[in-house]
C-alpha cells in the first residue's frame, strides 16, 4: 500500500481468526510524499519464487537469485521470505548501498560474511561489514530456517513521524493533521 495523499487503513484479522502480522512502513521520498494513493494485493501464493534444493524464496519486492517481483515501488527495495532446510545455504544479491534487516521467523542460522548467528524472534541489522563488498548476503541454515529480508536504498532525508503520518518537517506534519481533519484524506 502506498498511502501517499490519503489512504486511511486499519489492519484487523477476520472475526474469530488469529493472524500473525508483520508490518513494515517505508518512507517515500520528499518529492513523492503526496503521490496518488495505491494498493497492490500481494498474495503469497501468487508471488514469484526461487526454488533450489533445500531453499524456497518468495520475492515480494525487488529481485532474488534472478527472480523479480512485479511489485511497483517508489524507491528500490527488496523484500523476500526465505525458507531453508537444515544445512542449506543461499546467497542473496543486494546492492552494498542498501540498509536493511533480516527478521528470523523460525529456526537458527548464520548470516553474512562474519557468520553472525541468529535464532527465531531476532532481528539482525545489515550493515556494510555484513553485506560483502560485491553486494552479497549469505544465509546458512543451522536448523530449518524461515526469515524475512527487507532492504532498500536509503533516502538520506529528514524524517518526522506523528500518528499515522510520516513527513520531512514538523510543519508538514501539522499540515497533514489539518488536511486530515478537513476531510482532504481518503476517498473523494
Amino acid at each position: 500500500m502506498t498511502a501517499g495523499s490519503g489512504v486511511i487503513h486499519l489492519e484487523e484479522p477476520p472475526a474469530g481468526e488469529q493472524v500473525h502480522l508483520l508490518q513494515l512502513w517505508l518512507n517515500l521520498p520528499a518529492a513523492q510524499k503526496m503521490t496518488n494513493p495505491r494498493y497492490q494485493d500481494l498474495r503469497a501464493a501468487e508471488m514469484p519464487r526461487h526454488v533450489a534444493p533445500g531453499v524456497e524464496i518468495t520475492v515480494y519486492s525487488g529481485t532474488s537469485n534472478g527472480i523479480t517481483s512485479p511489485t511497483h515501488n517508489h524507491v528500490p527495495v527488496t523484500i523476500a521470505e526465505a525458507r531453508l532446510a537444515a544445512g542449506a545455504n543461499v546467497i542473496q544479491d543486494l546492492p552494498s548501498s542498501y540498509n536493511g534487516f533480516v527478521h528470523i521467523l523460525d529456526g537458527e542460522g548464520e548470516f553474512g560474511a562474519n557468520h553472525i548467528r541468529g535464532s527465531a524472534g531476532q532481528t539482525l541489522w545489515l550493515d556494510r561489514p555484513t553485506i560483502a563488498a560485491d553486494g552479497e548476503l549469505s544465509v546458512a541454515a543451522i536448523t530449518d530456517l524461515q526469515v524475512l529480508l527487507a532492504a532498500g536504498e536509503p533516502l538520506h532525508e529528514a524524517v518526522v513521524a506523528a500518528g499515522p503520518f510520516v513527513m520531512n518537517t514538523e510543519t508538514q506534519i501539522r499540515q497533514a493533521f489539518l488536511d486530515f481533519r478537513a476531510g482532504r484524506f481518503g476517498p473523494p
